[in-house]
């Protein structure tokens, strides 16, 4: 009985082994933007419909299949939710991509974040969210992982991503242009 409990433990935390999902992020460390390239880019292409649909979300994005993300990460990524932003409020889709067990630079990431703000345009901005961390989890993070700065976006030049702080919860923002 003792080795069958083993067994199932050993099982149980090997199904559970988190993905670490900095490989992801690293091209904005050395200030490239998001690409053809980049597994974020990736999943923002195939997250919502091309044309407004009742639900937005492609099929791939509902069922959370995720077929063209390399393996270690699409095990991570559960089925997308949406929500519906107000005309003229800001974006006009919410695309989410909750995570299980998967981190990033040490930390646990609980979600992907998809702003679409037009369908004409595909005009999308991208997040991550951190699980709640202490204060000084998050300075520890930032102090951590740098990122270039990029020489110009929308006439300001800033860093191509950033960290920042909601009360206990840190994001990742990934800037893409105006």
């Amino acid at each position: 009985m003792k080795k069958y409990l083993l067994l199932a433990a050993l099982a149980a935390a090997t199904s559970s082994q988190a993905a670490d999902w900095t490989p992801a992020f690293e091209h904005l460390q050395v200030g490239k933007n998001d690409n053809d390239d980049d597994i974020t880019w990736t999943i923002r292409q195939s997250i919502f419909e091309d044309i407004p649909k009742p639900n937005p979300l492609t099929k791939e994005a509902r069922q959370g299949t995720y077929t063209s993300i390399p393996k270690p990460y699409r095990k991570d990524m559960m089925p997308a939710k949406f929500i519906k932003g107000k005309e003229n409020e800001g974006p006009i889709l919410k695309g989410i991509i909750p995570l299980k067990n998967a981190t990033l630079y040490g930390y646990p990431l609980k979600s992907l974040n998809y702003d679409l703000y037009c369908y004409e345009c595909d005009g999308t901005s991208f997040y991550a969210t951190f699980a709640p961390m202490t204060l000084s989890q998050h300075n520890s993070l930032v102090k951590k992982v740098k990122f270039k700065y990029e020489g110009d976006i929308c006439g300001d030049p800033r860093h191509i991503a950033r960290f920042e702080r909601v009360g206990k919860t840190t994001v990742l923002i990934v800037d893409d242009g105006c």
